[in-house]
């Protein structure tokens, strides 16, 4: 099972619309640090993956990858809302053998993204 605590419920256009969701493995309902499983990140609605990572410093997987190993059980994505956009944004996480994670988030319209400001 893949399960879920996003930083924040809700994003504005202050704070550029960066939520952090980490998925943690559990096995019947306890953190397991031993799922070392091939995660993966699908999105739905106004939003945009920027990166994925699980605190592996040997793992080589480039940060935008929408796939990513969990390590002692861990795995995160960070996910922006789409310039000129709102609306409910669903992360969902998915590994072999393991119940699919979702979180849900909103976003406003924003028309300023950190790296399109410069």
């Amino acid at each position: 099972m893949l399960w879920s605590n996003p930083d924040k419920k809700e994003n504005s256009p202050v704070d550029q619309t960066v939520s952090v969701a980490c998925f943690k493995g559990a096995d019947n309902g306890l953190l397991s640090s031993f799922i070392m499983h091939v995660i993966w990140f699908s999105i739905a609605g106004p939003g945009e993956t920027v990166a994925t990572d699980n605190g592996d410093p040997t793992d080589l997987m480039p940060f935008p990858s929408l796939e990513r190993e969990a390590f002692n059980g861990l795995c995160l994505v960070i996910v922006r809302g789409k310039p000129k956009q709102s609306g409910r944004i669903q992360l969902s996480a998915s590994g072999n053998g393991l119940r699919t994670g979702l979180v849900v988030t909103t976003t406003e319209d924003a028309d300023v993204h950190p790296s399109r400001s410069r």
